[in-house]
Protein backbone atom coordinates (compact mmCIF):
# COMPACT_ATOMS: atom_id res chain seq x y z
CA UNK A 1 0.00 0.00 0.00
CA UNK A 2 2.90 2.31 0.84
CA UNK A 3 4.35 1.76 -2.66
CA UNK A 4 1.01 2.57 -4.30
CA UNK A 5 0.71 5.73 -2.23
CA UNK A 6 4.23 6.78 -3.21
CA UNK A 7 3.48 6.26 -6.92
CA UNK A 8 0.30 8.35 -6.67
CA UNK A 9 2.23 11.08 -4.87
CA UNK A 10 4.93 11.15 -7.59
CA UNK A 11 2.34 11.23 -10.38
CA UNK A 12 0.54 14.12 -8.70
CA UNK A 13 3.79 16.02 -8.31
CA UNK A 14 4.68 15.49 -12.00
CA UNK A 15 1.27 16.77 -13.11
CA UNK A 16 1.65 19.86 -10.95
CA UNK A 17 5.09 20.62 -12.36
CA UNK A 18 3.75 20.19 -15.91
CA UNK A 19 0.95 22.66 -15.21
CA UNK A 20 3.45 25.20 -13.86
CA UNK A 21 5.40 24.95 -17.09
CA UNK A 22 2.48 26.30 -19.20
CA UNK A 23 3.55 29.29 -21.29
CA UNK A 24 0.35 31.32 -21.29
CA UNK A 25 0.31 31.73 -25.07
CA UNK A 26 4.01 32.28 -25.57
CA UNK A 27 7.43 32.17 -24.00
CA UNK A 28 9.11 28.98 -22.86
CA UNK A 29 8.08 28.97 -19.22
CA UNK A 30 9.58 25.84 -17.63
CA UNK A 31 13.28 25.13 -17.90
CA UNK A 32 13.91 25.84 -21.57
CA UNK A 33 15.70 22.48 -21.84
CA UNK A 34 18.53 23.54 -19.47
CA UNK A 35 17.27 21.82 -16.34
CA UNK A 36 17.06 25.25 -14.71
CA UNK A 37 13.69 26.70 -13.79
CA UNK A 38 12.77 29.77 -15.86
CA UNK A 39 11.86 33.07 -14.21
CA UNK A 40 8.33 33.91 -13.15
CA UNK A 41 6.15 36.08 -15.35
CA UNK A 42 6.47 39.81 -14.57
CA UNK A 43 3.75 41.27 -12.36
CA UNK A 44 2.29 44.73 -12.01
CA UNK A 45 2.64 45.60 -15.70
CA UNK A 46 1.24 49.06 -16.39
CA UNK A 47 0.97 51.12 -19.60
CA UNK A 48 0.52 54.89 -19.68
CA UNK A 49 0.19 57.13 -22.75
CA UNK A 50 2.66 59.87 -21.84
CA UNK A 51 1.88 61.67 -25.09
CA UNK A 52 0.38 60.97 -28.51
CA UNK A 53 3.76 59.58 -29.57
CA UNK A 54 4.88 57.73 -26.45
CA UNK A 55 3.52 54.93 -24.25
CA UNK A 56 5.51 54.09 -21.12
CA UNK A 57 5.35 50.44 -20.01
CA UNK A 58 6.56 49.52 -16.51
CA UNK A 59 6.58 46.37 -14.35
CA UNK A 60 7.94 44.88 -11.15
CA UNK A 61 11.45 43.38 -11.55
CA UNK A 62 11.61 39.57 -11.49
CA UNK A 63 14.15 37.71 -9.38
CA UNK A 64 16.60 35.76 -11.55
CA UNK A 65 15.70 37.60 -14.76
CA UNK A 66 18.55 38.73 -16.99
CA UNK A 67 16.24 40.74 -19.23
CA UNK A 68 12.73 41.28 -20.50
CA UNK A 69 10.73 41.28 -23.75
CA UNK A 70 7.78 43.57 -24.42
CA UNK A 71 5.03 42.50 -26.82
CA UNK A 72 2.25 44.67 -28.21
CA UNK A 73 -0.86 44.36 -30.34
CA UNK A 74 -4.00 46.26 -31.18
CA UNK A 75 -5.92 43.15 -30.10
CA UNK A 76 -6.25 42.12 -26.43
CA UNK A 77 -4.71 38.68 -26.98
CA UNK A 78 -1.15 40.00 -27.62
CA UNK A 79 0.30 36.73 -28.86
CA UNK A 80 3.92 36.29 -27.78
CA UNK A 81 5.34 35.96 -31.29
CA UNK A 82 8.36 37.71 -32.89
CA UNK A 83 6.16 40.00 -34.99
CA UNK A 84 4.63 41.49 -31.84
CA UNK A 85 7.88 41.95 -29.92
CA UNK A 86 8.92 45.59 -29.64
CA UNK A 87 12.52 45.25 -28.48
CA UNK A 88 15.31 43.96 -30.67
CA UNK A 89 17.65 43.16 -27.77
CA UNK A 90 16.75 42.21 -24.21
CA UNK A 91 15.57 45.05 -21.99
CA UNK A 92 17.63 45.15 -18.78
CA UNK A 93 15.49 47.58 -16.81
CA UNK A 94 11.85 47.28 -15.72
CA UNK A 95 10.59 49.96 -18.09
CA UNK A 96 10.16 50.44 -21.82
CA UNK A 97 9.20 53.47 -23.95
CA UNK A 98 7.16 52.61 -27.03
CA UNK A 99 7.69 55.36 -29.62
CA UNK A 100 6.18 53.37 -32.49
CA UNK A 101 2.61 54.26 -31.45
CA UNK A 102 0.24 56.26 -33.63
CA UNK A 103 -2.03 58.98 -32.31
CA UNK A 104 -5.72 58.27 -31.72
CA UNK A 105 -5.03 54.54 -31.19
CA UNK A 106 -5.31 51.88 -28.49
CA UNK A 107 -2.45 49.50 -27.64
CA UNK A 108 -2.15 46.40 -25.46
CA UNK A 109 1.02 45.05 -23.87
CA UNK A 110 2.38 41.94 -22.20
CA UNK A 111 5.88 41.46 -20.79
CA UNK A 112 7.99 38.32 -20.37
CA UNK A 113 11.09 37.75 -18.26
CA UNK A 114 14.14 35.93 -19.62
CA UNK A 115 16.62 34.01 -17.50
CA UNK A 116 18.88 30.95 -17.46
CA UNK A 117 15.85 28.68 -17.83
CA UNK A 118 14.40 30.51 -20.83
CA UNK A 119 11.51 32.93 -21.32
CA UNK A 120 8.64 33.12 -18.88
CA UNK A 121 4.95 33.07 -19.58
CA UNK A 122 3.30 36.36 -20.43
CA UNK A 123 2.41 38.93 -17.82
CA UNK A 124 -0.93 40.50 -17.11
CA UNK A 125 -2.40 42.60 -19.94
CA UNK A 126 -1.82 46.36 -19.81
CA UNK A 127 -3.50 48.85 -22.14
CA UNK A 128 -3.16 52.50 -23.10
CA UNK A 129 -4.83 54.85 -25.58
CA UNK A 130 -3.08 57.79 -27.23
CA UNK A 131 -4.65 61.19 -27.84
CA UNK A 132 -5.78 62.72 -31.12
CA UNK A 133 -3.56 63.76 -34.00
CA UNK A 134 -2.44 67.36 -34.14
CA UNK A 135 -4.00 68.55 -37.41
CA UNK A 136 -2.89 71.82 -38.98
CA UNK A 137 -2.51 73.63 -42.29
CA UNK A 138 0.94 74.50 -43.55
CA UNK A 139 1.42 78.21 -42.68
CA UNK A 140 0.69 80.53 -45.58
CA UNK A 141 -0.07 77.72 -48.03
CA UNK A 142 -3.13 77.93 -50.25
CA UNK A 143 -5.55 75.28 -48.96
CA UNK A 144 -6.39 74.39 -52.56
CA UNK A 145 -2.86 73.01 -52.79
CA UNK A 146 -1.72 69.65 -51.48
CA UNK A 147 1.39 68.50 -49.69
CA UNK A 148 2.42 65.39 -51.58
CA UNK A 149 5.43 63.97 -49.76
CA UNK A 150 7.63 64.24 -46.67
CA UNK A 151 11.08 63.06 -45.59
CA UNK A 152 13.21 62.92 -42.41
CA UNK A 153 16.96 63.57 -42.49
CA UNK A 154 17.77 62.60 -38.93
CA UNK A 155 17.43 66.16 -37.70
CA UNK A 156 14.63 67.72 -39.77
CA UNK A 157 11.38 66.99 -41.57
CA UNK A 158 10.84 68.37 -45.07
CA UNK A 159 7.45 68.44 -46.80
CA UNK A 160 6.90 69.31 -50.48
CA UNK A 161 3.86 69.86 -52.65
CA UNK A 162 2.02 71.87 -55.27
CA UNK A 163 3.45 75.01 -56.88
CA UNK A 164 6.95 74.37 -55.54
CA UNK A 165 5.84 74.44 -51.90
CA UNK A 166 8.52 73.42 -49.38
CA UNK A 167 8.22 73.38 -45.57
CA UNK A 168 10.70 72.37 -42.88
CA UNK A 169 10.32 71.41 -39.23
CA UNK A 170 12.68 69.97 -36.60
CA UNK A 171 9.83 68.39 -34.63
CA UNK A 172 6.87 68.03 -36.98
CA UNK A 173 4.74 70.46 -34.98
CA UNK A 174 6.02 73.91 -36.05
CA UNK A 175 6.69 74.48 -39.74
CA UNK A 176 8.61 77.08 -41.76
CA UNK A 177 7.92 77.94 -45.39
CA UNK A 178 11.05 77.77 -47.55
CA UNK A 179 11.83 79.08 -51.03
CA UNK A 180 12.28 76.35 -53.64
CA UNK A 181 12.83 78.67 -56.58
CA UNK A 182 10.26 76.88 -58.75
CA UNK A 183 6.55 76.77 -59.50
CA UNK A 184 6.77 73.14 -60.53
CA UNK A 185 4.72 70.95 -58.24
CA UNK A 186 6.88 68.47 -56.32
CA UNK A 187 5.45 64.97 -55.99
CA UNK A 188 8.15 63.22 -53.96
CA UNK A 189 11.00 64.02 -51.62
CA UNK A 190 13.53 61.62 -50.11
CA UNK A 191 16.57 61.93 -47.85
CA UNK A 192 19.17 59.79 -49.62
CA UNK A 193 22.95 59.70 -49.50
CA UNK A 194 23.24 62.80 -47.31
CA UNK A 195 20.87 65.10 -49.18
CA UNK A 196 17.23 65.75 -49.95
CA UNK A 197 16.17 64.89 -53.49
CA UNK A 198 12.81 66.15 -54.76
CA UNK A 199 11.10 65.36 -58.05
CA UNK A 200 8.05 66.79 -59.79
CA UNK A 201 6.43 68.26 -62.89
CA UNK A 202 8.22 68.76 -66.21
CA UNK A 203 10.76 66.04 -65.33
CA UNK A 204 12.12 68.37 -62.64
CA UNK A 205 14.69 67.28 -60.04
CA UNK A 206 15.97 69.39 -57.12
CA UNK A 207 18.47 68.76 -54.34
CA UNK A 208 19.11 70.37 -50.96
CA UNK A 209 21.45 69.72 -48.04
CA UNK A 210 19.30 71.54 -45.50
CA UNK A 211 15.77 71.77 -46.91
CA UNK A 212 16.02 75.56 -46.90
CA UNK A 213 18.04 76.13 -50.08
CA UNK A 214 17.32 74.16 -53.25
CA UNK A 215 19.20 73.67 -56.52
CA UNK A 216 17.52 72.70 -59.76
CA UNK A 217 19.36 69.73 -61.26
CA UNK A 218 17.14 68.85 -64.21
CA UNK A 219 14.03 70.08 -65.98
CA UNK A 220 12.63 70.08 -69.50
CA UNK A 221 9.71 71.23 -71.61
CA UNK A 222 8.48 67.64 -71.59
CA UNK A 223 5.22 67.86 -69.64
CA UNK A 224 5.82 64.58 -67.80
CA UNK A 225 6.03 64.48 -63.98
CA UNK A 226 8.39 62.43 -61.88
CA UNK A 227 6.96 60.55 -58.87
CA UNK A 228 9.45 57.98 -57.53
CA UNK A 229 12.91 58.37 -55.98
CA UNK A 230 15.38 55.68 -54.88
CA UNK A 231 19.09 55.27 -54.17
CA UNK A 232 20.96 51.99 -54.71
CA UNK A 233 24.18 52.92 -52.97
CA UNK A 234 25.74 53.98 -56.26
CA UNK A 235 22.88 55.22 -58.45
CA UNK A 236 20.07 57.70 -57.91
CA UNK A 237 16.87 56.87 -59.80
CA UNK A 238 13.74 58.93 -60.33
CA UNK A 239 10.68 57.54 -62.14
CA UNK A 240 7.44 58.98 -63.43
CA UNK A 241 4.48 58.92 -65.75
CA UNK A 242 4.62 57.49 -69.24
CA UNK A 243 4.87 59.34 -72.54
CA UNK A 244 2.65 58.83 -75.58
CA UNK A 245 4.47 55.56 -76.28
CA UNK A 246 3.57 54.27 -72.80
CA UNK A 247 7.20 54.39 -71.68
CA UNK A 248 7.69 55.47 -68.08
CA UNK A 249 9.85 58.54 -67.56
CA UNK A 250 13.09 58.02 -65.63
CA UNK A 251 16.43 59.63 -64.88
CA UNK A 252 19.60 58.32 -63.28
CA UNK A 253 22.62 59.94 -61.64
CA UNK A 254 25.76 58.81 -59.84
CA UNK A 255 26.17 62.02 -57.82
CA UNK A 256 22.76 63.72 -57.67
CA UNK A 257 24.12 66.65 -59.67
CA UNK A 258 24.27 65.47 -63.30
CA UNK A 259 21.30 63.43 -64.52
CA UNK A 260 20.70 61.27 -67.57
CA UNK A 261 17.01 61.47 -68.44
CA UNK A 262 15.03 59.23 -70.73
CA UNK A 263 12.29 56.63 -70.79
CA UNK A 264 12.18 53.09 -69.48
CA UNK A 265 12.60 50.24 -71.92
CA UNK A 266 11.09 48.04 -73.09
CA UNK A 267 7.66 49.67 -73.24
CA UNK A 268 6.20 50.04 -69.76
CA UNK A 269 3.56 52.22 -68.13
CA UNK A 270 3.52 54.72 -65.26
CA UNK A 271 6.22 54.25 -62.60
CA UNK A 272 4.67 55.94 -59.56
CA UNK A 273 6.91 54.81 -56.70
CA UNK A 274 10.18 52.89 -56.46
CA UNK A 275 12.47 51.27 -53.87
CA UNK A 276 15.93 49.72 -53.95
CA UNK A 277 16.11 46.30 -52.32
CA UNK A 278 18.20 43.17 -51.97
CA UNK A 279 15.93 40.18 -51.29
CA UNK A 280 17.64 37.10 -49.89
CA UNK A 281 18.72 34.71 -52.63
CA UNK A 282 18.03 37.13 -55.49
CA UNK A 283 19.85 39.94 -57.28
CA UNK A 284 19.62 43.41 -55.75
CA UNK A 285 17.27 45.56 -57.81
CA UNK A 286 14.94 48.50 -58.12
CA UNK A 287 11.27 47.57 -57.77
CA UNK A 288 8.65 50.07 -58.90
CA UNK A 289 4.86 50.10 -58.91
CA UNK A 290 2.37 51.86 -61.12
CA UNK A 291 0.05 51.03 -63.98
CA UNK A 292 0.20 49.50 -67.42
CA UNK A 293 -2.18 49.78 -70.35
CA UNK A 294 -4.39 46.90 -71.46
CA UNK A 295 -4.06 45.84 -75.09
CA UNK A 296 -6.53 48.19 -76.80
CA UNK A 297 -7.01 45.73 -79.66
CA UNK A 298 -9.01 43.60 -77.25
CA UNK A 299 -10.28 46.51 -75.12
CA UNK A 300 -11.19 49.31 -77.55
CA UNK A 301 -12.05 52.76 -76.25
CA UNK A 302 -10.47 54.66 -73.34
CA UNK A 303 -7.29 53.24 -71.86
CA UNK A 304 -7.78 50.46 -69.33
CA UNK A 305 -5.12 50.66 -66.61
CA UNK A 306 -4.11 47.82 -64.34
CA UNK A 307 -1.74 47.57 -61.38
CA UNK A 308 1.75 46.60 -62.44
CA UNK A 309 5.09 45.89 -60.76
CA UNK A 310 8.37 46.69 -62.55
CA UNK A 311 11.88 45.55 -61.69
CA UNK A 312 15.31 46.59 -62.92
CA UNK A 313 18.86 45.79 -61.86
CA UNK A 314 20.39 48.89 -63.44
CA UNK A 315 17.48 51.36 -63.45
CA UNK A 316 17.41 51.33 -67.24
CA UNK A 317 16.00 48.06 -68.55
CA UNK A 318 12.77 46.97 -66.90
CA UNK A 319 10.69 43.82 -66.64
CA UNK A 320 6.97 44.23 -65.93
CA UNK A 321 4.41 42.03 -64.22
CA UNK A 322 0.69 42.65 -63.99
CA UNK A 323 -0.46 41.74 -60.47
CA UNK A 324 -3.61 43.79 -59.86
CA UNK A 325 -7.04 44.19 -61.42
CA UNK A 326 -8.14 46.71 -64.03
CA UNK A 327 -8.16 50.25 -62.67
CA UNK A 328 -6.46 48.97 -59.49
CA UNK A 329 -3.50 51.31 -60.00
CA UNK A 330 -0.63 50.69 -57.56
CA UNK A 331 0.62 53.94 -56.03
CA UNK A 332 3.06 53.05 -53.27
CA UNK A 333 5.66 50.43 -52.35
CA UNK A 334 7.75 49.73 -49.24
CA UNK A 335 10.50 47.24 -48.44
CA UNK A 336 11.10 46.04 -44.87
CA UNK A 337 14.29 44.12 -45.51
CA UNK A 338 12.40 40.86 -45.99
CA UNK A 339 9.03 41.81 -47.50
CA UNK A 340 7.63 44.13 -50.16
CA UNK A 341 4.21 45.71 -49.66
CA UNK A 342 2.50 47.46 -52.59
CA UNK A 343 -0.72 49.46 -52.18
CA UNK A 344 -3.15 51.11 -54.54
CA UNK A 345 -6.67 51.98 -55.56
CA UNK A 346 -9.79 50.39 -54.03
CA UNK A 347 -7.86 49.25 -50.97
CA UNK A 348 -5.47 47.05 -52.95
CA UNK A 349 -2.60 45.52 -50.98
CA UNK A 350 -0.10 43.01 -52.34
CA UNK A 351 2.91 41.41 -50.65
CA UNK A 352 6.00 39.63 -51.95
CA UNK A 353 9.18 38.21 -50.39
CA UNK A 354 11.21 38.54 -53.60
CA UNK A 355 9.49 41.03 -55.93
CA UNK A 356 8.45 38.24 -58.27
CA UNK A 357 5.69 36.31 -56.52
CA UNK A 358 2.89 38.51 -55.22
CA UNK A 359 -0.07 37.73 -52.97
CA UNK A 360 -3.24 39.80 -52.65
CA UNK A 361 -4.11 40.71 -49.06
CA UNK A 362 -7.31 41.99 -47.44
CA UNK A 363 -7.05 45.62 -46.35
CA UNK A 364 -10.55 46.03 -44.94
CA UNK A 365 -11.10 49.28 -46.86
CA UNK A 366 -12.23 50.35 -50.30
CA UNK A 367 -10.43 53.70 -50.09
CA UNK A 368 -7.67 54.42 -52.57
CA UNK A 369 -4.37 53.82 -50.77
CA UNK A 370 -1.87 56.44 -51.82
CA UNK A 371 1.28 55.45 -49.95
CA UNK A 372 2.92 52.86 -47.71
CA UNK A 373 6.06 53.02 -45.58
CA UNK A 374 8.08 50.70 -43.35
CA UNK A 375 8.50 52.32 -39.92
CA UNK A 376 10.94 50.11 -38.09
CA UNK A 377 8.53 47.39 -36.96
CA UNK A 378 5.37 47.95 -38.99
CA UNK A 379 4.05 48.89 -42.40
CA UNK A 380 1.80 51.97 -42.47
CA UNK A 381 -0.52 52.68 -45.41
CA UNK A 382 -2.59 55.83 -45.98
CA UNK A 383 -5.98 56.22 -47.60
CA UNK A 384 -7.96 58.94 -49.33
CA UNK A 385 -11.55 59.34 -48.24
CA UNK A 386 -14.03 60.29 -50.97
CA UNK A 387 -17.15 60.30 -48.79
CA UNK A 388 -18.40 63.10 -46.56
CA UNK A 389 -18.35 62.09 -42.91
CA UNK A 390 -15.83 59.30 -43.50
CA UNK A 391 -12.27 59.79 -42.27
CA UNK A 392 -9.28 58.79 -44.36
CA UNK A 393 -7.82 55.51 -43.15
CA UNK A 394 -4.46 54.80 -41.59
CA UNK A 395 -3.64 51.09 -41.76
CA UNK A 396 -0.85 49.28 -39.90
CA UNK A 397 0.53 45.76 -40.19
CA UNK A 398 3.59 43.99 -38.78
CA UNK A 399 3.46 41.18 -41.37
CA UNK A 400 1.70 42.72 -44.40
CA UNK A 401 -1.16 40.25 -44.01
CA UNK A 402 -3.25 41.44 -41.06
CA UNK A 403 -4.11 45.14 -41.18
CA UNK A 404 -5.49 47.33 -38.39
CA UNK A 405 -7.44 50.51 -39.11
CA UNK A 406 -6.53 53.60 -37.05
CA UNK A 407 -8.73 56.68 -37.06
CA UNK A 408 -6.98 59.62 -38.71
CA UNK A 409 -9.44 62.14 -37.33
CA UNK A 410 -9.72 63.89 -40.71
CA UNK A 411 -11.65 63.45 -43.94
CA UNK A 412 -8.78 65.01 -45.88
CA UNK A 413 -7.07 62.59 -48.29
CA UNK A 414 -3.63 61.61 -46.93
CA UNK A 415 -0.59 61.33 -49.18
CA UNK A 416 2.46 60.17 -47.23
CA UNK A 417 3.71 59.32 -43.73
CA UNK A 418 7.27 59.52 -42.39
CA UNK A 419 8.66 58.42 -39.02
CA UNK A 420 11.60 60.02 -37.22
CA UNK A 421 11.96 57.18 -34.75
CA UNK A 422 9.95 59.05 -32.15
CA UNK A 423 7.35 61.03 -34.09
CA UNK A 424 5.14 60.59 -37.17
CA UNK A 425 4.34 63.27 -39.73
CA UNK A 426 1.57 62.81 -42.31
CA UNK A 427 0.97 65.19 -45.20
CA UNK A 428 -2.18 65.44 -47.29
CA UNK A 429 -4.42 67.49 -49.52
CA UNK A 430 -5.60 70.99 -48.58
CA UNK A 431 -2.15 71.88 -47.17
CA UNK A 432 -2.79 69.44 -44.32
CA UNK A 433 -0.15 68.23 -41.86
CA UNK A 434 -0.76 65.69 -39.08
CA UNK A 435 1.76 64.92 -36.35
CA UNK A 436 1.73 63.16 -33.01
Amino acid sequence: MKKIGLVVLLLSLAMALSACGGNGGGGTGGTGGTGTAGPAAPMGVNAVAVSTSLVSVTWTPVAGATGYNVYTSSTPTVDLVPGNRLNGVLITSATYSDTSVLANSAYNYRVTAVGAGGESAGSNLASAATGSWNVQQAPGMNTLYRLASAAWSGTEFVAVGDAGSVYTSPTGSTWTSETSGTWNSMHRVRWVNGQYVAAGDNTSIYTSLSGASWTERHTSSDNVPYYGIAWSGSTYLVTGLSNTNDQGAQATSSNGTSWLAGYATPTTGNLLDVVWSAPSGTTAKFVAVGSGVVDLVHFPGPDFWYGTVYSSVDGSTWASQKIANYYEILRGIAWSGSLYVAVGDYGAIYTSPDGGTWTSQTSGTSQNLRAVTWAGRQFIALGASTSAGVNSVILTSTDGVTWVNHDSGTETPLNEIVWSGSNYVIVGDQATILNN
